[in-house]
């Protein structure tokens, strides 16, 4: 069937938009005119929109493609490419080849295998010498080595007995064998067996059989012997036995020498060294070779005490002692010697401190020692009103000095009506004042009225006019009061007024009234930080944040304590954040959060707090960043920043907290479309969510994402971005990403499954898009499910790949498109990490499914095995090339059934 009747059957099946004309505006009037100079061209160079005119070629080239030296043009499947790395050939198709020509003739070509790999080489920087060879290192990186020998061997290996230790074996290029004597236990020798028959030597230990006979002329082995008792040894055997008896003093020769004297001991006799007394030494020891030990006897070693008598005299009034500074034997030392111990300064005076006698070094001249009680130390004082005056000057306010021998000091004289203080309004001498100048410190306001407080003067402020004077009788300040023939006041509680009493206005008292809890005061409260309601908050607006404070949290604590009739207003005062909210009304639509900009009003009604203004649900603004951490994160929280205690736990939990205006909750994960008013575009942070590579702490999942228009709503846009690899969206039970009804979802640096997902193709998988919903792969998205389908679109759901994309783990489908789905690769590159096995296809379609690989890249997918494709019921698989069986990856072809198109 070709692509045109394939086509008409799409007609057939589906409704056509019509095609409106297209009008072509007038070609802009041309700045090319006349005839060009040699080698140029009608073109614009300029850096914006402007009439072509004459250039050059390579200034046109430099405008299109950037001007960098050593750059060449590259056709790529997305148009030309100036670059310095082109890429020649094109996989599944031509393979990349250079052709450099000869001189005169003939070529040589360098080309790569069909099945290439990813290399590459790193040339030497030298022309090497001759018959050198280029030689890799096992990275890609070249150099000119020099072979040693000739021949055919490609392996050479050394064995050795046991013995010995072989290193370098085997050589396979080129290398050295080297054979030592291997390491052998303490006291072994190389020898053929101790007994029996003859067999390989080996390291053994020596027996006697080893050892030659004795002679009379050769050394050889001989037995050990036991000692005997005052035994020798007189002969040995030519077998190596020996031989022992007793001597007798006729065996002896000689006499006895010193050196042959009997030992001495304890309870033996034997020879002893004469030896020559010394002065006060006396013999302490014998050792057992008869040598005596003498020393000078100690006080030690002395029984008893010595007497006075004994002790050796000493002059008149000198005690024994040390002051050398130093360990040093004592000598005589007179009394001053032995106090200089405690001081030796001049002037000092000994007296007992807490612990032990001190010196007080000489205090000043004239100063006297003074007791300064039972258990404290004297100390020098100066003494004050005695002594010789020489002269007295007159300060501040007094005349009749200097006195240099005698005289009187009076107040000098001040101005008729003045008074001497100080009102300088610091600590100053006194000096003359007006009276008034006194009085103005307690008030200097016109109008003021200075009377006798509780505890001091006071001033009192002026009244309004025609207010007069009024006490208020004894223990009580006076005041202003409003001339008046009322006697009596009685307030009644009403609207606004809390109090009622009664005030008689023509003799004393205080009429009192206060707002009630319940009429606003038209007081703001501003807060900052974690905040309860207090009961002084009634009637006031209390705002949670000013501008961009933070999350916190609000708390509404029990009615008790509070006036029956108590009312608050809370608002928002961030625009960027929202505010917890604790033990406010569940009927609240957010009794939990209360967004940027909101605010509630809660009243006590019947002992009970309610909410009769409800902030609703918040609108919040367009391209808004929600953030969700599976680790760290709380469902509890606003998700508007990153973190602990700011971003949410779940997928759900941004859902039912944040974007509630575009979406309501309708189930554990799914939730339809709400008043987005027009299109809505919302940004998802996803923080990172695994502690080893490929496993999750607590994956995320986005599976049945369901949208349901209401209205004339807009199509809603959810753009969801992790931090690459280290962020998993995975659900075993369903598709790890999962978009229904009209709504976009794009992916950015994130993992999708985690090597298990569900199997059926309609159903689950890694990423699936059914009944209009897109899902857009921006970049950095790795599908990594081992069961069920890497993606799937159905129902006029679609897919769409505009960066590179890398698979891995295989499952039955890598693309599946079923029901009018479709799945549209924009000429970008789909990496393969590691082999892969599909247990269906690579690429199905099924029921008007439409799978496009047209310009797709397919790196490192060599290892993919299963069957490539497998189009059904009017489908269309595209690669564009014409080529399937060789475009998309596997090990065996497929096929097109009920009129369907795999080209």
């Amino acid at each position: 069937m070709s692509r045109h009747t394939l086509a008409s059957a799409f007609l057939c099946a589906v409704s056509l938009v019509s095609i409106s004309a297209v009008s072509i505006p007038a070609h802009a009037q041309s700045g090319c005119s006349g005839q060009p100079g040699p080698g140029l061209v009608c073109g614009n160079a300029q850096a914006a929109q402007a009439l072509p005119g004459f250039y050059s070629q390579t200034t046109l080239l430099d405008r299109g493609f950037g001007s960098g030296q050593g750059t060449v043009l590259n056709r790529t499947v997305l148009g030309w490419l100036a670059t310095v790395a082109p890429t020649l050939g094109i996989n599944g198709g031509t393979g990349g080849s250079i052709i450099l020509n000869g001189a005169t003739s003939g070529s040589a070509t360098i080309s790569v295998p069909a099945a290439a790999g990813t290399v590459t080489f790193q040339l030497p920087n030298s022309n090497g010498t001759n018959n050198q060879v280029l030689s890799t290192d096992g990275s890609g990186h070249l150099s000119w080595q020099t072979l040693t020998g000739t021949g055919t061997v490609t392996s050479v290996g050394l064995s050795m007995p046991g013995i010995f230790s072989v290193t370098g074996s085997p050589v396979t290029s080129n290398g050295t064998l080297t054979a030592s004597l291997a390491n052998q236990s303490a006291n072994l020798v190389w020898a053929g067996p101790s007994t029996g028959v003859s067999a390989a030597p080996t390291f053994r230990s020596l027996v006697g059989a080893d050892l030659p006979n004795p002679s009379s002329s050769t050394l050889g082995g001989i037995q050990s012997y036991a000692g005997v008792s005052s035994q020798w040894i007189r002969s040995i055997s030519t077998s190596g036995v020996p031989a022992s008896s007793q001597p007798a003093f006729s065996d002896i020769s000689g006499t006895l020498a010193p050196s042959q004297c009997p030992a001495s001991g304890l309870a033996t006799l034997g020879c002893v060294n004469a030896i020559n007394g010394t002065a006060s030494q006396w013999l302490r020891a014998l050792s057992t070779s008869g040598v005596f030990t003498s020393s000078q006897p100690t006080f030690a070693d002395i029984a008893g005490a010595a007497s006075l008598s004994q002790i050796q005299s000493i002059g008149n009034n000198t005690v024994l002692g040390n002051n050398s500074g130093g360990t040093a034997v004592p000598s005589t030392l007179s009394a001053s010697d032995v106090l200089d111990m405690i001081g030796s300064t001049r002037g000092s005076v000994t007296y007992r401190g807490a612990s032990a006698w001190a010196a007080l070094t000489p205090g000043t001249s004239g100063q006297v020692l003074t007791s300064n009680g039972a258990g404290a130390d004297p100390s020098w004082s100066t003494i004050t009103g005695t002594g010789t005056v020489t002269s007295v000057g007159s300060g501040t306010g007094l005349t009749g000095g200097p006195i240099t021998t005698t005289g009187t000091l009076s107040l000098a004289p001040i101005a008729t009506g003045n008074v001497l203080a100080n009102v300088s309004g610091i600590s100053a001498a006194p000096s003359a004042n007006t009276p008034s100048a006194v009085l103005d410190v307690i008030g200097s306001t016109q109008g003021q009225i200075p009377y006798r407080g509780a505890s001091s003067w006071a001033a009192l402020n002026p009244g309004t006019a025609g207010q007069v004077l009024q006490t208020n009788g004894a223990g009580s300040s006076p005041s202003w009061a409003n001339v008046g023939s009322v006697s009596n006041v009685t307030i009644s509680a009403g609207a606004g007024i809390s109090t009622s009493g009664t005030c008689n206005i023509s003799a004393s008292g205080t009429c009192t009234v206060s707002t009630a809890a319940g009429v606003d005061t038209n007081t703001l409260n501003s807060v900052t930080a974690n905040y309860t309601i207090q009961t002084s908050d009634c009637g006031k607006t209390v705002q949670a944040g000013t501008g961009s404070t933070g999350q916190f949290t609000v708390t509404l604590p029990a009615v008790t304590g509070f006036d029956t009739k108590c009312v608050v207003t809370i608002v928002n005062g961030d625009t960027g954040r929202g505010k917890k909210l604790s033990g406010f009304p569940t009927t609240m639509t957010s009794p939990n959060i209360l967004w940027p900009a909101q605010g509630v009003t809660v009243k006590i009604v019947n002992g009970a707090w309610t909410a009769p203004q409800n902030p609703g649900r918040w609108k919040s603004p367009n391209n808004v960043t929600g953030y969700i951490d599976a680790i760290n994160g709380s469902d509890s929280n606003d998700c508007l920043a990153a973190g602990s205690g700011n971003a949410c736990q779940s997928f759900n939990g941004l859902v039912r907290t944040y974007i509630k205006d575009m979406w309501d909750l309708t189930g554990t994960s799914t939730f339809s479309a709400g008043n987005t008013g027009g299109n809505a575009l919302v940004n998802v942070q996803l923080a990172d969510n695994h502690t080893t590579t490929g496993t999750c702490t607590t994956c995320y999942s986005l599976a049945h994402i369901a949208f349901t228009p209401v209205g004339n709503e807009g199509r809603a846009t959810i753009v969801i971005k992790g931090l690459g690899s280290s962020t998993i969206i995975s659900d075993t039970g369903g598709a790890a990403v999962g978009a229904y009804g009209p709504v976009n979802i794009e992916l950015y640096n994130l993992q999708v499954g985690q090597l298990s997902c569900a199997s059926s193709p309609q159903a689950g998988g890694g990423i699936e898009a059914a009944d209009g919903a897109n899902i857009r792969l921006a970049g950095g998205v790795v599908l990594a499910c081992a069961s069920g389908a890497q993606m799937s679109a159905y129902n006029r759901g679609s897919i769409n790949l505009d960066a590179t994309t890398t698979m891995e783990g295989g499952g039955s489908y890598s693309l599946s498109a079923i029901d009018g789905g479709i799945i549209n690769f924009n000429g970008n590159t789909m990496q393969c990490n590691g082999s892969m096995n599909f247990s269906q296809q690579t690429a199905f379609a099924y029921r008007f499914g439409e799978i496009n690989i047209q310009g797709v890249t397919w790196s490192g997918c060599s290892g993919v095995t299963g069957t490539r494709y497998n189009a059904n019921y009017l489908s269309l698989i595209s690669t564009g090339t014409g080529s399937p069986n060789t475009t998309i990856p596997g090990n065996s072809n497929g096929s097109a059934n009920n009129n369907s198109v795999v080209d």
